[in-house]
């Protein structure tokens, strides 16, 4: 989804393709459709004004700020971040199905079949430079939530991880952040849950077997019998007289 020169997708970890964005024709809300059990990153892109922003996955933290100090329309991939010895790798996030208990509303309730990714957008702040140091997210984000069966979707941890490929430094340039700006919403769910949503109509439901039409059985015919005598043939086997 785009707004205002902000862009934000969730991609597959794989391939990067962006998943299939569905609009709500009641309420305008976005949503991603996804599938369990796949890795993903959050794509961030810019073609507007610097920025600082910081993004939530299912209302937590990812633990680390980032920003835009010149357009960047290509983007980023975000998920869990680690500087140690030089390397920065970013590890993916992970579409599970939810565990946990139900809730008394039952699991049918369109705001338990979805999760959510939140960009938070700020003014970017005065610039300072500091010694590099080793970082790792403490986001750890469970996969749990007050819901279970398969059309309920929450984000764990994956396993893919994206090397960042940045050439080692002794220092760093960072901001502080300023006045908040807006925050953008990005919902996630199975197809189930856009059904429930009411944003997917519902497939056709099958024909009854007891209302679908009763082909009769061919009735075989009996084979007639032939009554009449071969005339002909007017020999006989005694020989000629």
């Amino acid at each position: 989804m785009k707004v205002d020169g902000f862009t934000m997708e969730l991609v597959r970890a794989d391939t990067k393709e962006a998943f299939k964005e569905h609009t709500s024709p009641s309420t305008g809300q976005v949503f991603a459709e996804v599938e369990p059990g796949l890795d993903y990153f959050v794509r961030i892109a810019s073609d507007s004004d610097p920025v600082y922003f910081q993004i939530s996955v299912d209302g937590t933290w990812l633990g680390y700020s980032s920003w835009f100090s010149t357009p960047d329309p290509a983007g980023s991939c975000k998920g869990r971040w680690q500087r140690k010895d030089g390397r920065e790798t970013m590890q993916a996030l992970r579409f599970n199905l939810a565990r946990g208990v139900k809730p008394e509303g039952g699991a049918g309730a369109p705001s338990l079949l979805t999760g959510k990714v939140e960009l938070s957008l700020y003014r970017l702040g005065e610039k300072t430079v500091s010694q590099v140091k080793d970082f790792t997210s403490s986001t750890e984000l469970t996969g749990k939530a007050n819901a279970s069966g398969k059309k309920c979707v929450v984000s764990a941890m994956g396993s893919s991880v994206l090397d960042l490929d940045r050439k080692p430094c002794q220092t760093m340039t960072s901001f502080q952040k300023g006045e908040h700006l807006r925050t953008i919403t990005l919902h996630y769910c199975t197809a189930v849950g856009l059904i429930v949503n009411k944003i997917l109509a519902k497939p056709p439901a099958p024909e009854p077997e007891d209302k679908k039409p009763r082909v009769k059985p061919e009735r075989k015919r009996k084979a007639a019998i032939d009554l009449t005598e071969d005339d002909s043939d007017d020999s006989d086997d005694f020989g000629e007289i």
